[in-house]
């Protein structure tokens, strides 16, 4: 039987770094989490200021956790005979259409495409609120 892990990180745009031991309220409209030393804050779900990004349930190559808004690196294959596998660089993000986690160029993202499924040998370079350059 499959467990699901809930974990989450969160982004505070003002310190400009993550968290990933937060802890939801049980209203579900507030988080109390630690800042970097021993500062704790309690700050509502819907503040502009923090961006939570949720555990996308596996992990790269290195055994690296992969969250929502993490730009990874990855082999596609264009068929099932296809020999030589393009290196792309994805963003993770949850698809509504599809109702799963999927990989996202940036124009796809913009376009609201439903995205693709994930190639093999993902590898995490980055993330969305560190490095926004690095999806292109």
């Amino acid at each position: 039987m499959m467990s699901l892990k809930n974990k989450i990180r969160v982004w505070c745009k003002i310190t400009g770094h993550f968290t990933d031991c937060p802890f939801l309220g049980g209203s579900g409209h507030h988080l109390l989490w630690m800042h970097t030393g021993n500062e704790t804050s309690l700050t509502r779900t819907d503040d502009d200021d923090y961006i939570i990004h949720r555990y996308a349930e596996f992990n790269d190559i290195n055994g690296v956790s992969i969250y929502q808004g993490d730009i990874v690196s990855m082999k596609v294959y264009d068929d099932w005979m296809d020999s030589h596998p393009a290196d792309v660089i994805q963003l993770v993000e949850w698809s509504n259409i599809s109702h799963g986690w999927r990989a996202f160029t940036k124009k796809s993202w913009e376009m609201k495409s439903n995205g693709i499924h994930f190639g093999s040998e993902i590898t995490v370079i980055g993330n969305i609120c560190q490095n926004p350059t690095l999806l292109v």
